[in-house]
């Protein structure tokens, strides 16, 4: 059976508890990191200026950044300090995950409800210990990942700090200028572990969801793709909108931080033995959606080369979405560079 628009607004009120549940955990790790450089600015720009002024050539090597003592110890505060920013915010996407999950397959059982209503149809629930098992593995990738991510951003705070420095005559406002780059790197972390954790989180509910699937294909035909269809939307997401998958498919494979979320699709009245009942129409595909769009909005979500290269028929909305490898995680659907879709269309 097709899924409806009915169905697409619980999956849209799915996406929405599910942000609901994690906006709070990134608010409070916003603030608490925002906070973090305000405490650590002072002892950076103290360890910055001890070097220069202790310089007699106006000028400070790298090496001479390098052994400062105090920079160190202020590069060594500010990793462990992001160590505990993200532990903190690890506990706290851990104690919400199992309820994210939960939700998930609640809101499933719904949009199957609404497909086939009062039907009489029974379903099959996921175990407490299915759910738990892809808490753990969720939960486990987001540390391991949070892990990585300050030694990383330390090794960026090193490159902007050490390194040779004219000083000129006077070190004020080099070294604040030095500092605010050291900021930036420091700052960049947040963004990034925020990625990792809603993107890990949201792909586990979409993993949970995928097993209430898997315990009910006596009455699903597979799944829909939905996306939020808003500016925000990218052209792979508005592309894959209303596309049709098999159970055993994960996903959608969105992005990093994709919103979409996948919907039950149910077998016809006649393969549910209820013949001479009348298919629903089904929802607009995201193409189709994105036809009915002003030429403003276009712009937005594909950007205005995208969009023109689509509306002129150069491209379809297929060469929009291409299907990329990573190392260490798993294939996702993007769109396709401007410089992919024009060696496409031969330009």
């Amino acid at each position: 059976m097709t899924v409806t628009p009915e169905v697409a607004a619980i999956a849209a009120q799915l996406k929405d508890s599910q942000a609901r549940m994690l906006d709070p955990h990134d608010a409070a790790l916003i603030g608490a990191w925002a906070q973090t450089w305000t405490d650590l600015e002072p002892e950076f720009l103290d360890a910055v200026l001890s070097v220069m002024t202790a310089s007699k050539t106006g000028r400070v090597s790298a090496r001479q950044m390098a052994k400062s003592k105090k920079l160190a110890a202020a590069i060594d505060h500010a990793r462990t300090s992001m160590v505990e920013l993200l532990d903190q915010y690890d506990q706290n996407l851990a104690a919400t995950l199992p309820q994210a999950a939960t939700v998930t397959v609640t809101a499933h059982q719904a949009m199957t409800i609404a497909q086939v209503p009062e039907s009489g149809i029974e379903f099959d629930a996921v175990t407490t210990g299915q759910l738990d098992k892809i808490v753990a593995r969720a939960t486990e990738e987001i540390t391991a990942s949070h892990l990585r991510l300050p030694v990383e951003v330390e090794a960026e705070m090193r490159r902007q700090l050490v390194h040779g420095i004219a000083i000129g005559e006077n070190p004020q406002p080099v070294a604040a200028r030095l500092v605010r780059k050291t900021g930036q790197a420091f700052n960049g972390g947040l963004p990034r572990a925020t990625m990792i954790a809603r993107t890990e989180m949201l792909d586990a509910t979409r993993e949970a969801a995928q097993e209430w699937e898997k315990k009910n294909q006596d009455v699903l035909d597979g799944w829909t793709w939905i996306c939020a269809l808003d500016r925000r939307s990218c052209a792979a997401c508005v592309g894959l909108h209303g596309s049709d998958h098999p159970v055993s498919e994960p996903g959608p494979l969105g992005h990093q931080n994709c919103r979409c979320t996948r919907a039950p699709k149910t077998k016809t009245w006649a393969e549910l033995g209820i013949p001479g009942m009348k298919e629903p129409a089904p929802i607009l595909t995201g193409p189709e959606w994105f036809d009915n769009q002003s030429r403003e909005t276009q712009d937005a979500i594909l950007g205005a080369t995208r969009a023109e290269l689509l509306r002129t028929k150069q491209v379809t909305f297929d060469d929009l979405i291409t299907r990329r490898k990573t190392d260490g995680w798993r294939d996702s659907y993007v769109p396709t560079s401007i410089k992919s879709l024009k060696l496409r269309k031969g330009g």
